[in-house]
C-alpha cells in the first residue's frame, strides 16, 4: 500500500526495528490502524541521530546522478537532493513549490541541485503512472529543460487526485515548446514506460514507504559538527528529516520550507 504525505507530520521515522508512527500521508508498506495510527517496519530515528561518520551503518541503496536524470542545479553541486514523486499527490505538488523556491534562493544557488524521479501511488492515483510517463517523454523529446518546463506546467495546473484529464497532455506539451507529434508517440508506444518502473522500484529500495520521498546526498563526508547541528533539525520535525550513513539525510513528506532550510544550512557550514 502506498500513500501520499502531509507536510507538517512525518508519515514514518527511519531506523532498523517495528516503529509506531503517525500517519497523514502516502504509505507503501505497514499496516494502517483506525485511520491514523500504523506499524511499520522501518529503521529508528534515534539509532541515525547518534550516527557518527566513522560509526559503520549499512547504506541506503540509491543512486547517484544517472546521465538520464533530469536536474535543476550544478551536478557537481555540495548538495543534491533526489526526490521521488508523484503528480497526483497533493503534497508532492506542494513539496514541488518548495523546490522551486530553494533552489532559486541565492543561498543555495550553486550548491544545491534537485534530481526529480518518479514514484507513482497505483494503489491511490490511477493516472498518476501514465502523467509520470508524460513527464518522463518531455525528457525524452526535449531534454532537462523540455522535461521541467512539461513538469512544472503539470505540478501547477493540476488539482491532484486523479483530476487532471489525461487527453490534454499532448496539448500541454506543444504548449510547453515540445513537438507534439513526437510525444504523443513516446506517450502511445509506451517509450517511457521502463525508465518510470525504474525509478519507482529504486525509490522503494532507497526506503522509499510514501510520497514526497528525498534523500539529500552530499559530496562529502558530514563532520561532526554537522551532524551535531542537524539533531535540532531532526527533533524539530519529528525525526522527519534525519542523517542516514555518512553523507545522506532522508526527508520524509512534504517537511515545511523552514525545516528544510535549516536542514540545507546544517550542513553546508
Amino acid at each position: 500500500m502506498v500513500t501520499c504525505s502531509n507536510r507538517a507530520i512525518p508519515f514514518f521515522t527511519i531506523g532498523m526495528k517495528n516503529t509506531l508512527v503517525l500517519a497523514g500521508s502516502i504509505i507503501i508498506a505497514g499496516v494502517f490502524i483506525g485511520g491514523g495510527i500504523y506499524l511499520s517496519k522501518v529503521p529508528t530515528s534515534k539509532t541515525i541521530i547518534e550516527t557518527t561518520p566513522s560509526a559503520p551503518q549499512k547504506e541506503l541503496t540509491i543512486k547517484e546522478v544517472q546521465a538520464d536524470d533530469y536536474i535543476i542545479g550544478p551536478k557537481n553541486a555540495d548538495l543534491t537532493l533526489i526526490e521521488y514523486s508523484d503528480p497526483e499527490c497533493p503534497w508532492c505538488k506542494r513539496f514541488h513549490n518548495t523546490m522551486i523556491e530553494l533552489t532559486t534562493d541565492k543561498d543555495f544557488v550553486g550548491k544545491l541541485a534537485w534530481v526529480y524521479r518518479h514514484f507513482p501511488v497505483d494503489t491511490l492515483h490511477k493516472k498518476a503512472r501514465y502523467e509520470s510517463e508524460a513527464m518522463e517523454c518531455a525528457g525524452i523529446v526535449g531534454g532537462n529543460e523540455g522535461f521541467w518546463r512539461f513538469t512544472n506546467k503539470i505540478y501547477n495546473i493540476a488539482t491532484s487526485n486523479d483530476t487532471l484529464d489525461t487527453s490534454i497532455l499532448p496539448a500541454l506539451a506543444e504548449g510547453e515548446g515540445l513537438p507534439k507529434d513526437t510525444f504523443t508517440s513516446c506517450l502511445t508506444k509506451g517509450d517511457a514506460k521502463a525508465k518510470v518502473e525504474r525509478d519507482y522500484q529504486e525509490a522503494i529500495s532507497a526506503g522509499g514507504l510514501g510520497t514526497p520521498y528525498s534523500i539529500i546526498v552530499s559530496n562529502k563526508p558530514f563532520t561532526k559538527t554537522q551532524i551535531n547541528a542537524m539533531k535540532a533539525v531532526s527533533l524539530s520535525s519529528q525525526n522527519a528529516v534525519v542523517i542516514y550513513g555518512t553523507n545522506k539525510i532522508i526527508v520524509n513528506g512534504a517537511q515545511p520550507i523552514e525545516i528544510l532550510r535549516k536542514a540545507l544550512d546544517a550542513v553546508l557550514k
